[in-house]
């Protein structure tokens, strides 16, 4: 067969199926390689296959012969976009005053009494609520692509138009805010004075959540002019509601498929006009039998990781592994409740090491008080006294006169003739001219009329007596705190 002949045949192969289901065809014989140069040799010759036979063609009716395409028509006008088929979420507030930003969206719509929004704005974008669905809305990642549409009951008084956003967040509700598709002012609703349901379509695209515990918000925002103001209704037989996507149980539908725009007008001749937009689909069909793959297309992209199935029962129980090493020791646990007392011993335990003598204290270790006294017109007010002494030394005891020379201190009761007090005193009497006079030196026995100390013999009084300002203790005046005479007392035991 010649090159003139093998073109021949493929020509009347090719017209006889050119856009015809039921022709057959014809099996080529595989031509000699192309192209050759010289000085190559001519390519040898081959035997071909004889011709298998045609197999019978079907009954008729055979379909029309083709003809050639005309031009294609003009594509019909657009069908508007069908209502969403999926779940509707209505909206709820407790809140009267715009703007709201706790409302819910919920699958249910609440029967209770209407409530509404009032807000009053002048040549603004003012939001007037957040909405957002409860923890565990969604139980699907999957949400289709579509237009949603927002009825909104409520009336205007001025100029006001509305628009909304559709965003999710996490499961707080606060956080992790991301939009999936906003409205704009251009394409914003306008509201009348009437109340009524007042639409506004938005084209949500197909999205894929992080996890399921992301909540639905919806944010509406109003465009005022004006001292423009808005009242907006919910629940009860003023339901605001919006069409979705979704399914109840958060995810799946899309919104049903809008009417088939007019078939566009054909070309000449016998032309075949534009393609309508694609009506509904319909019920699949029964699978046909498997075809043989010819020149198969590049693989296309990897789709979106459809939802986790169901997890599969537990396989068995593999066989122990070897014991791995002993990890490290852990903490300490807290120390355990004492336990009860042991009986008392009855032989003496050896005596413990002496511990480190203890760094010295300051002075000789021993504690001061002092009796600040107010002069008098004779001598001393010891009534009106004042007696730093510490507790453990004892108390100071007033005297009921104002003007006297005596006072006593009533002892702590750890002193007893074992155990008498120790102390050193001096004392100082402020005079205007020669400022504090130490009078210690004052201080003596009781035959010989200087000022002199006792004590009871049941050591429980402390005795000051012969205290005068003639002689032993010359104060003229009191000083800048009010006190004339102050008697100091350096407690030792």
């Amino acid at each position: 067969m010649d090159a003139s002949e093998l073109t021949l045949l493929r020509q009347i192969n090719a017209s006889r199926c050119h856009q015809t289901p039921n022709c057959y065809p014809v099996p080529m014989p595989v031509p000699c390689p192309q192209p050759y140069y010289p000085p190559y040799p001519p390519c040898p010759p081959q035997p071909y296959p004889p011709y298998p036979p045609y197999p019978p063609y079907p009954p008729g009716p055979f379909p029309p012969p083709c003809s050639p395409t005309g031009p294609t028509g003009a594509a019909g006008a657009q069908g508007a976009p069908g209502a969403p088929s999926g779940c509707i979420l209505f909206l709820d507030t407790t809140t009267t005053t715009v703007p709201e930003l706790n409302g819910t969206l919920s699958t249910t719509a609440n029967p209770a009494a209407e409530t509404f929004l009032n807000g009053t704005y002048s040549n603004t974008t003012q939001k007037i609520g957040t909405f957002k669905t409860a923890s565990g809305f969604f139980s699907s990642t999957f949400i289709p692509g579509g237009y949603w549409l927002f009825n909104f009951n409520v009336q205007s008084s001025g100029s006001l138009s509305y628009y909304y956003t559709v965003s999710y967040v996490n499961a707080d509700g606060i956080s992790g805010m991301v939009q999936i598709a906003a409205g704009t002012q251009s394409a914003a609703t306008t509201i009348g004075s009437s109340q009524g349901y007042y639409m506004n379509s938005l084209y949500i695209p197909t999205t894929y959540l992080p996890d399921t515990t992301k909540r639905l918000v919806i944010e509406v925002y109003g465009v005022f002019g004006p001292s423009a103001s808005v009242t907006a209704y919910f629940r009860n037989s003023s339901q605001t509601y919006v069409q979705t996507t979704l399914d109840c149980g958060g995810g799946g539908g899309g919104g049903g498929t809008g009417p088939t725009g007019p078939t566009g007008s054909g070309g000449g001749g016998s032309g075949t006009g534009g393609t309508g937009f694609t009506g509904p689909t319909g019920a699949t069909g029964p699978q046909g039998a498997a075809g043989i793959a010819t020149n198969t297309g590049a693989t296309g992209a990897t789709g979106a990781t459809g939802p986790t199935g169901a997890t599969g029962p537990t396989g068995f129980t593999g066989a122990t592994g070897p014991t791995g090493r002993t990890g490290a020791t852990g903490f300490t646990g807290p120390t355990g409740s004492p336990g009860p007392q042991g009986a008392d011993s009855t032989v003496t335990g050896p005596t413990g090491i002496t511990g480190p003598t203890g760094p010295a204290g300051s002075g000789s270790g021993t504690v001061f008080g002092v009796i600040k006294v107010p002069t008098a017109t004779t001598n001393f007010n010891f009534n009106a006294a004042v007696s730093t002494l510490p507790a453990s030394f004892g108390t100071y005891v007033a005297p009921p006169s104002t003007d006297g020379s005596s006072f006593t201190i009533a002892l702590n009761g750890a002193y007893s003739i074992n155990n008498l007090p120790a102390f050193i005193m001096t004392a100082y009497a402020y005079s205007s001219v020669a400022g504090y006079i130490n009078c210690q030196r004052f201080f003596g026995g009781q035959t010989s009329g200087a000022a002199n100390v006792s004590i009871n013999a049941s050591v429980t009084t402390l005795t000051f007596s012969q205290i005068t300002r003639t002689a032993n203790f010359p104060a003229t005046t009191v000083d800048s705190n009010g006190y004339g005479l102050y008697i100091y007392l350096q407690i030792i035991n």
